[in-house]
């Protein structure tokens, strides 16, 4: 499902950072990863599946993922899955 670019949650602002997509070293699939404001330093979040699959229309939740400096989201080699 296309994900929005922006999402408004609790008062806070979310933006699209990283799509979904396949991290072609591992296989493994990532996203969508939004960035809030006011920032988070060092956290990307992700929304509730039941929003990821359009079940609902707003998140109940925003789930904080710690990124690592070489984490797959801030790597360059991804694929974007359509």
């Amino acid at each position: 499902m296309k994900q929005p670019k922006t999402i408004k949650f609790n008062g806070d602002t979310y933006t699209l950072k990283v799509d979904y997509e396949i991290d072609e070293k591992t296989g493994i699939g990532i996203g969508p990863l939004y960035e809030r404001k006011p920032a988070a330093e060092g956290y990307l979040f992700m929304p509730d599946l039941a929003f990821l699959l359009g079940q609902t229309t707003v998140p109940t939740f925003m789930h904080p993922m710690k990124q690592k400096p070489e984490s797959p989201a801030t790597r360059s080699s991804r694929r974007r899955r359509n």
